[in-house]
């Protein structure tokens, strides 16, 4: 008699979080090739999210990390997650070009992370090594991690500038800085 070994793979069950309804549709159409993923759920708005696992429970979370408007919300939406839901295993898709941002996401508990700037196959990537446990950087935050951070002035003057650069933009003034590291 002949016995058949029969493997059982768990599906993972995730939930893509994007503020952008054209980026959700690509993520869906990358992630949906993959057999062995079963898409909960897409969740548009950031004050969803939450919401969102509480009702569907989920395995994984894709997170859409991006422009500078939505980080301070999004730090504090990880804080929350990963208090909520400390088993849930998080991907960050990730438009900051920062080892700010990097080190920073590293520290909330994200050891996945990759650039929008890279191959979507990297996303398929990082499903799959977060779901086993590991951790994943893309090629673009790879090479953003061999390089030197900066320390907090300094990165404090930055942000600063940035702010400075954007409402003069807006309103044609400059703004006084906001912090003096020196």
């Amino acid at each position: 008699m002949i016995k058949k070994k029969v493997v059982i793979r768990s599906l993972i069950r995730l939930a893509i979080t994007d503020s952008h309804p054209s980026a959700l549709l690509g993520i869906q159409s990358v992630l949906g090739e993959m057999d062995e993923c079963e898409i909960v759920g897409t969740i548009g708005g950031s004050d969803d999210v939450i919401v969102f696992l509480e009702q569907f429970p989920c395995d994984l979370l894709i997170i859409s990390y991006g422009a500078t408007e939505e980080v301070m919300w999004r730090d504090i939406e990880l804080d929350i997650i990963r208090r909520i839901h400390p088993n849930l295993k998080i991907v960050v898709l990730t438009s900051q070009e920062g080892i700010n941002a990097v080190n920073l996401l590293r520290k909330k508990g994200v050891h996945c992370i990759v650039s929008k700037a890279d191959h979507p196959e990297n996303l398929v990537f990082a499903v799959r090594i977060a779901h086993a446990g590991g951790a994943y950087l893309s090629p673009t935050i790879a090479a953003i991690s061999c390089t030197p951070s900066l320390n907090e002035s300094e990165h404090v003057a930055g942000f600063t500038q940035r702010i400075d650069q954007r409402c003069h933009c807006w309103t044609g003034r400059s703004t006084k800085p906001l912090y003096n590291p020196g």
